[in-house]
């Protein structure tokens, strides 16, 4: 802006004031002020509209991994909880197994018993047996 412009403008402006008076500049001053005030208030709403849809939308995205997340969780507590269950069943088969063979041991060990009895008994040939040597 060089000097002849801004006297120029000085000018306009000392015209708007012998024209209006003192109180027409406030009240000019004051307009646009209030237009200036609106520019802002529009600026600010627009700008506050789109941070709210960009927050809304980020809201829905962390809500649909959220959702993600608590699907997986749930599907995994599931089948641990299913574990646990076939655990719990291994064991009562493992029980009743366990239960099974000791039977199985404690008649074997009462055929060994018998056997190493007999085996003691039987050290003679059956030909002193018969002719009644082993008693």
């Amino acid at each position: 802006m060089d000097g002849i412009s801004l006297i120029g403008g000085i000018g306009g402006v000392w015209d708007i004031i012998k024209t209006l008076g003192l109180p027409g500049v406030i009240v000019v001053m004051y307009w646009m002020q209030l237009k200036e005030n609106e520019k802002n208030r529009k600026a600010l709403a627009r700008e506050r509209a789109e941070l709210l849809k960009e927050i809304y939308t980020e809201r829905k995205e962390a809500s649909a991994a959220l959702d993600t997340v608590l699907e997986k969780y749930s599907a995994d507590m599931a089948e641990q909880r299913q574990m646990y269950r076939d655990n719990v069943h291994l064991v009562k088969q493992y029980r009743q197994i366990s239960s099974d063979l000791r039977a199985v041991v404690a008649a074997n060990t009462s055929a060994m018993t018998d056997l190493t009895a007999a085996v003691g008994h039987n050290q003679f040939c059956p030909i002193v047996r018969r002719e009644g040597g082993t008693e």
